[in-house]
């Protein structure tokens, strides 16, 4: 998986290592500081992982609409050809279901002709396939994993159709126990993503209530998954969802006995380590004893959910804005003080100078950031307090900088300038 390159120049990446080689504190995970203007501990020391601390955030997602009976154990979601995608999981038929994003109503179904729903638990997407896991596993004794693939060039958009699709089977080189162990193991798995060239897949611990990251080539044929990392998420995960344009990363689970559903949301992260950046947890207060399976983007900052049908629930599909969460440009538009702080900028063919006044009895460190429109980080550097005149040299063409958002905060004030807006 590549994420846009960003326009910085050698100057700028030498810049941004000689700020870290200053101060040793920003290169060392165990004394880092949180860094994400979202969190409690914003600026303050995070944990031995780098992990900043969140207040407990609880949200009711919308209900849009009733799934109908003939998908009444909804276990993955996509997005595609302006339908929300959906499927039963063991036992059901070999069928994905395309319903109306507001009445739920099935508007078209594809079913894969050379395939069997033994446990199909996911669906994942990407320009040119469409992926669809039959890897639940919750004895952990299978032997016989699958992805199935197909080509979304087969597709009609007729009210039913049959497709044949390739397969890409695996095993975990980890497991070497096949016995039945019901719920007692971590090799279940019922979310997977499609990012650049490679599948990647959330695994559901039943023992641990972590999750594992494992990557599988798209390509047709037989595999051993490969380990990537681990990340607590304090429940087992259920659904993945990946959104390329704004780099964010969303999982939905629950915790078991107590059923109560959560989100996971990713963001700031390099590459493909999906847990090197942030992490904020959400959790679903009025999905309590619901089984939440599903999740999908239907736009850059809105998910979707989806739920089983349980003893107290109708299968249901939910609506989460996350915007607040991982837009950094709204967040600190409404939280900052725009009129507090005036940076002086200067474009020249070597890029942007920026600086500005600090006052001499600044006792706190700061952190200058700036954001593309999209709220990504383009540049960030730490500013010391003995530092009375900030000048910090940006290698970045001017000719998109009204687009740009500046942001200076310490762990109480956040302010923000727009250069060439703000600024004239």
């Amino acid at each position: 998986m590549k994420r846009p390159k960003l326009p910085f120049t050698t100057g700028v990446a030498t810049a941004i290592m000689a700020v870290i080689g200053l101060f040793p504190a920003l290169a060392t995970a165990q004394h880092s500081l949180c860094r994400d203007i979202f969190a409690a501990s914003f600026m303050q020391a995070a944990g031995a992982d780098s992990s900043c601390s969140y207040p407990l955030t609880l949200r009711q997602p919308k209900m849009v609409f009733e799934l109908p009976d003939r998908i009444e154990e909804s276990s993955g979601l996509i997005f595609y050809d302006g339908l929300l995608w959906s499927h039963n999981d063991s036992g059901g038929e070999a069928e994905l279901y395309g319903v109306d994003t507001t009445d739920g109503k099935i508007k078209s179904t594809i079913a894969v002709s050379n395939a069997n729903n033994s446990d199909w638990e996911d669906l994942a997407q990407d320009e040119d396939f469409i992926y669809i896991a039959d890897f639940g596993n919750n004895a952990g004794a299978r032997r016989d994993l699958v992805i199935y693939k197909i080509d979304k060039k087969l597709l009609t958009g007729q009210y039913k159709q049959n497709v044949e699709a390739e397969k890409i089977q695996f095993v975990y080189p980890e497991q070497q126990n096949f016995k039945a162990r019901w719920k007692k193991h971590n090799f279940d798995c019922e979310a997977f993503i499609a990012a650049d060239t490679s599948l990647f897949l959330f695994t559901k611990n039943w023992e641990n209530k972590q999750t594992d990251l494992y990557q599988l080539p798209k390509k047709a044929g037989t595999y051993a998954a490969k380990h990537l990392g681990t990340f607590n998420s304090d429940g087992v995960v259920t659904g993945a969802d990946y959104h390329a344009a704004t780099g964010v990363l969303g999982l939905v689970g629950y915790e078991p006995k107590l059923w109560r559903p959560f989100i996971i949301l990713f963001y700031d992260f390099e590459g493909e380590d999906f847990f090197g950046g942030f992490s904020r947890k959400i959790e679903l207060t009025n999905l309590i004893t619901t089984q939440t399976e599903g999740i999908c983007f239907v736009a850059d900052s809105e998910l979707m959910i989806s739920a089983e049908r349980s003893k107290t629930f109708s299968a249901r599909v939910f609506d989460l804005p996350i915007g607040q969460w991982t837009d950094k440009r709204a967040y600190a538009l409404k939280k900052g003080h725009g009129d507090a702080w005036k940076p002086d900028w200067t474009f020249s063919e070597q890029g942007v100078t920026v600086s500005w006044q600090q006052s001499p009895d600044t006792a706190v460190e700061q952190l200058f950031i700036l954001l593309d429109a999209n709220g990504k980080t383009l540049f960030q550097s730490a500013i010391q307090p003995t530092t009375q005149n900030p000048s910090l040299q940006i290698g970045l063409s001017a000719a998109d900088s009204a687009q740009w958002m500046a942001i200076l905060a310490d762990r109480k004030n956040i302010y923000y300038a727009i250069p060439n807006t703000t600024n004239d």
